[in-house]
């Protein structure tokens, strides 16, 4: 006797009121903003932290600056005066999406791979080279 009741009862639940689909739908509704609320605020988030950020892509014969972290570099950063970084080297070729293969001389001992996060781009400005060379001016006499 108890079964029979317990099977009618199922049956009985399996069917939703009205008040039922509405409060699902409801909740179904509210599920759809929050994750459209959720997505926004993300796409926001992305667009601040990502503002400031540089894409730096660097193509086979770029010169490049090596950032000179001390714990790859323990021999070469031995001071806080010392240079942070050193270069210019030649990027020999891109391996995967961050990082190259550079043609440094073998003095360093390390791995010729790098992240891109340890390499800068080496821009030759004639106005910089100039300043190092100290030209003296002209004497009228």
């Amino acid at each position: 006797m108890r079964s029979k009741l317990r099977k009618k009862e199922k049956k009985e639940s399996l069917f939703l009121s009205g008040e039922h689909v509405e409060r699902a739908l409801h909740k179904k509704k509210l599920h759809e903003q929050i994750q459209t609320q959720i997505e926004k605020f993300n796409e926001i988030y992305k667009n601040k932290a990502n503002k400031l950020r540089k894409k730096a892509e660097f193509h086979p014969e770029d010169l490049v600056w090596i950032h000179l972290r001390k714990e790859r570099f323990p021999s070469k950063r031995k001071s806080k005066l010392a240079p942070w970084t050193t270069g210019p080297f030649e990027v020999l070729e891109r391996i995967g999406n961050n990082a190259y293969k550079i043609n440094l001389p073998g003095e360093y001992g390390v791995s010729a791979t790098f992240n891109i996060g340890n390499l800068s781009p080496f821009l030759e400005d004639d106005h910089f080279l100039n300043l190092r060379s100290n030209p003296q001016p002209p004497i009228e006499g």
